[in-house]
């Protein structure tokens, strides 16, 4: 029989054709220069490609010259090539995130914390973004030494630019940019009898915090903890 005859098992492979044409129907790239920088995949098989985290459409897993993937969580984004419709895995520096509330993970859930940064942004002037920006050029004067200790081992020096995704920068990077902003307040520029608080044992760990805010309100947790660690 023919070489192609799929009846005849040989080189054709009708399931793996069928595989491919699914693919290329999949990624915009595989069909047609794609985005603003006009990127096409030089290949259709499956093991080059890999699924957005945001919108999960066939996507390269990698495309020269344009970075893809969060700096974090290590999540694949469409933005860069298309769009990603998704705002929580649109990718881009750093220093072009931009925020309209507090997300709940900062001050480490302290709504009442959160009550005094928002009260000190306001008496300054400042909104939630000029602190952000504000902060970022102390992470980038490595005035933050301790920011990379946090954010956990194996995580590469960041700085303003480099690429994270938006629930990265919303739930990771702003709760630590928020807590070392807040801890910079002079106490004398804190509400009446926030700076005379006693520290919590626990400190910015306290679990407690939390859920009772008469707790978060009677000490303070933005220090460290000093017992049972």
């Amino acid at each position: 029989p023919p070489q192609g005859d799929p009846d005849a098992g040989g080189g054709f492979n009708s399931d793996a054709q069928d595989e491919s044409d699914e693919h290329e129907a999949g990624c915009r790239a595989c069909r047609a220069p794609a985005g603003p920088h006009g990127f096409q995949c030089t290949t259709r098989h499956d093991s080059d490609h890999t699924g957005c985290a945001g919108c999960a459409s066939r996507m390269p897993s990698a495309a020269a010259g344009i970075n893809l993937q969060c700096a974090l969580c290590k999540a694949m984004s469409c933005h860069r090539l298309w769009g990603c419709p998704n705002q929580a895995r649109q990718l881009r520096p750093l220093k072009e995130h931009r925020f309209s509330n507090l997300s709940a993970p900062c001050l480490n859930f302290n709504l009442f914390e959160q009550e005094i940064l928002r009260g000190y942004l306001s008496s300054q002037s400042m909104s939630l973004n000029d602190m952000f920006k504000k902060s970022l050029e102390s992470l980038d004067g490595n005035q933050i030494g301790e920011f990379r200790d946090i954010l956990g081992p194996g995580v590469a020096p960041l700085d303003s630019n480099t690429d994270i995704c938006g629930h990265c920068a919303a739930f990771k990077i702003l709760p630590e940019l928020s807590y070392h902003f807040r801890k910079c307040i002079p106490v004398d520029q804190l509400p009446s009898g926030a700076g005379a608080r006693s520290d919590c044992w626990y400190g910015k760990n306290c679990r407690t915090q939390r859920h009772k805010p008469e707790h978060a309100r009677r000490l303070n947790h933005i220090c460290e903890q000093t017992r049972h660690r």
